[in-house]
């Protein structure tokens, strides 16, 4: 599975949201031929989908999960690298 670096703690070693063992989760960086190791770099999308019973209640959490304060929260809980520049500074 490609992923982010940004989620290996939440998703690997933090006991909070994982029972996965760092022993059981592996990184590899990827490959790019001759000039070495590559990286990738990408965000996350939300959607709401047009059958759902709650559209407001997903595009609150939506709205929520995209602001300052949600990166913070994702940031400090999840170790997850928040894509605003705001949240960086």
């Amino acid at each position: 599975m490609f992923n982010w670096g940004s989620v290996f703690k939440g998703s690997a070693i933090d006991e909070k949201t994982t029972t996965l063992k760092p022993d059981q989760v592996g990184i590899q960086v990827l490959p790019v031929g001759a000039n070495g190791a590559g990286a990738h770099r990408g965000i996350w999308s939300g959607t709401v989908s047009s059958k759902s019973q709650n559209q407001q209640a997903a595009w609150t959490v939506i709205q929520w999960l995209s602001s300052k304060e949600g990166e913070s929260w994702h940031a400090a809980n999840l170790g997850v690298f928040p894509a605003r520049k705001s949240t960086l500074a």
